[in-house]
């Protein structure tokens, strides 16, 4: 059910709380120039406050430029509530903590301890630093930054007085010199670590516990669900909270998938054995010797298995674990299927090599259990791993189970994970909200794309599994699309699979882009056509403006700093730039998508849920899931768009299958009411006359 203007049971004088700061004269009115009352971000504020007094659920679409963190956050402050906040992007996590939170402190003139949370591999190790910080690939500025920051670090024992980034490696260099001096939670030595006192990590965990509002991302959050932690270790601990609110709920299904999942990762595996064999050399050296021979029978055993992956897989990157445990596979096929009993032989080598290793703990484990306790939980947790994932799927008999699971196997260069994971996490993630309502915890989840055409029946299904019934409400944007924004759309576009595709699109676009005066996001469905794009934008580009493109030893923060600054820059993104990106103003003015953003036919999530709506006659996955998904990621690529009321701007579609499909309608029938247009000439004149 759809609330858009009903409220949840509130009393006249908490109404009259929410009517004080958002209504016209109130103090957002009084505080904010041009403030402008919205009353869908009343009634979200007022829907919030509801939830979080009756400890309820309330799931909010909220359109672009509702204001949703002021109608969220105020309502749980207003409450004295302790507060954490979930976001699906780093970047969001930014924006609130760095804008949106001072600013509504400030508002409510109140003082309160917050912080941004995220998880290890994020910060500056301490450790890493003296001994990665000589690599040649460390230019001397970074070096400079870096030194500065560790050199603060160890004299400032009050981590309230560190400065912003707090050690985040997202600000301070490339995802390649940043990945010198992250640490993994495997590799974290926690309290036994010489620089633990010091350290970012740590310190953002003790911030964590002693805020009132802690901002973290779906992933962290997911990760503490299955930590019962009773001391700061290199797990992940929050304070204990009674308001919970999931911004950019919508990616919280996949993410979830992730966190559910067990996993065999022959990187982990190498992971936990370099740094156990590095402790063990340095306080067990006796016993070196016998591991590091049974570690090696182990590895060998991995690289014979990733090499057989390597053939099986040729170019693709993920495959069904199905289609390699069974010959000739066919998830249609009534027959039982054949067991590839090479391959089963390869992982059962594995799987005995690591029982070994577990055996081998056992008879020396009493002479240092501490050094042996986590060595011994990561052989468990990859022997079970392995076991799931030949197991999900059929019994000893090879007869068919019915299970919400599928297993996978992603394949690397040097690396690859063997994975079994829910199709839907609802069954597992509703329960574990529910104790949650039970204790009267308030949780809200909300996004500017839930709903596909305003239901939610999908994303509660894929979410929560109907096991939940939340209150719902959609909010607008109170945008002026129509006069503001227009959409270009061309059945002559050259179609997905034509060669060449990029260059013929910018080339037929090279006049729009010329009158374009402001930035340019060019956002790409594969890395394929990001490489292809960049090259054309280069070539035909380069000498009239700045070309930025995700991946290019720069981390996304630094590409966005530098676009917005630019303000006339092309920016070539995929998957993290359809979403938590906010640039208002001229510095975007242009969106063009390369293409409607299905998923790989392939993709072995969207396979299992195919299999299973077709075998229990439940309708067509095509129009089911496949359009409704890529409906809510366009309608999140399209939203990087309009930012605020007085931006302008035009975006452009660049896939012919908008206008020649019949299902086309659905697209732009769920996008904001733009003018549309299919005359080049008609887009160059609007884009001129902003």
């Amino acid at each position: 059910m759809i609330y858009e203007d009903n409220l949840l049971h509130l009393s006249l004088q908490d109404e009259e709380r929410i009517e004080a700061i958002f209504a016209k004269g109130g103090l957002l009115d009084q505080q904010f120039d041009h403030y402008i009352v919205r009353e869908g971000q009343v009634n979200m504020a007022k829907n919030t406050l509801a939830a979080f007094i009756n400890g309820q659920l309330l799931v909010t679409e909220a359109g672009t430029g509702t204001g949703k963190t002021f109608a969220y956050l105020i309502p749980a402050l207003l409450l004295n509530k302790k507060v954490v906040i979930s976001t699906g992007s780093k970047a969001l996590q930014d924006q609130i903590v760095k804008n949106d939170i001072p600013k509504i402190l400030k508002l409510l003139n109140k003082k309160i301890n917050y912080c941004v949370l995220k998880g290890i591999a994020n910060y500056l190790c301490i450790k890493k630093y003296y001994e990665n910080k000589d690599d040649l690939l460390v230019s001397t500025r970074v070096k400079l930054r870096l030194e500065k920051l560790v050199q603060k670090a160890l004299a400032e024992q009050n981590e309230a007085k560190l400065d912003a980034a707090h050690g985040d490696l997202n600000m301070l260099a490339s995802k390649e010199i940043a990945s010198l001096f992250s640490c993994t939670p495997n590799q974290c030595t926690a309290k036994k670590c010489e620089h633990y006192k010091e350290c970012f990590a740590f310190r953002a965990r003790r911030r964590a516990l002693n805020s009132d509002i802690v901002v973290i991302n779906h992933s962290l959050f997911f990760s503490h669900l299955q930590v019962d932690a009773t001391e700061i270790d290199n797990r992940v601990l929050l304070p204990k909270y009674d308001a919970l609110i999931f911004d950019e709920a919508h990616t919280l299904c996949e993410i979830g998938r992730n966190f559910y999942a067990k996993v065999f990762s022959s990187y982990q595996v190498h992971d936990w054995i370099n740094t156990f064999l590095t402790d063990v050399q340095k306080d067990l050296p006796i016993i070196y010797r016998v591991f590091s021979e049974k570690f090696k029978i182990l590895l060998n055993d991995i690289s014979q298995l990733h090499n057989y992956l390597k053939q099986i897989m040729k170019t693709a990157s993920t495959l069904p674990l199905s289609a390699i445990k069974y010959i000739d596979y066919d998830s249609q096929a009534t027959v039982k299927p054949t067991v590839n009993t090479e391959f089963r032989e390869k992982i059962i080598n594995v799987y005995n090599d690591l029982k070994a290793v577990l055996d081998l703990i056992k008879s020396n484990a009493e002479q240092n259990s501490e050094l042996f306790e986590s060595l011994t939980e990561n052989v468990l947790t990859s022997m079970e791993a392995i076991v799931e994932c030949m197991n999900y799927d059929r019994d000893k008999n090879l007869n068919k189970l019915d299970k919400n699971a599928i297993a996978y196997v992603e394949l690397y260069n040097a690396s690859f994970n063997i994975s079994v994971a829910p199709i839907y996490i609802g069954d597992y993630f509703s329960d574990q909200l529910q104790k949650l309502l039970e204790s009267k915890v308030g949780v809200v989840m909300t996004s500017a794309t839930i709903s596909v055409n305003k239901n939610f029946d999908k994303f509660l299904f894929d979410t929560l599994g109907n096991n939940l019934q939340p209150q719902t409400m959609i909010v607008d944007s109170t945008f002026d699309y129509k006069n503001n924004s227009m959409l270009y759309v061309d059945k002559n576009f050259p179609a997905p699979n034509e060669q060449k595709r990029e260059q013929i699109i910018i080339d037929n676009l090279s006049k729009v882009i010329d009158a374009v005066n402001g930035g340019i996001f060019f956002l790409t469905t594969s890395n394929r056509a990001l490489v292809n794009a960049h090259l054309h934008f280069s070539k035909y580009f380069s000498q009239k403006r700045k070309i930025l493109v995700q991946g290019d030893k720069k981390s996304n923060i630094q590409l966005m700093q530098e676009f917005k600054e630019d303000g006339h820059a092309i920016l070539i993104g995929t998957s993290s730039f359809w979403e938590g990106v906010d640039v208002p103003g001229r510095a975007l003015s242009l969106v063009i998508i390369d293409k409607l953003p299905f998923t790989n036919p392939d993709d072995p999530f969207y396979s299992a849920q195919r299999e299973k709506l077709e075998q229990k006659g439940l309708g067509n996955a095509f129009y089911q899931i496949a359009i409704p998904d890529a409906i809510i990621t366009l309608r999140q690529g399209v939203g990087r768009l309009i930012r605020n009321e007085n931006d302008k701007g035009a975006l452009i579609i660049c896939d012919p299958r908008i206008v020649s499909s019949n299902y086309g309608k659905r697209f732009i029938q769920a996008l904001p009411n733009m003018t549309l247009c299919q005359d080049l000439n008609q887009l160059v004149d609007f884009i001129k006359s902003i």
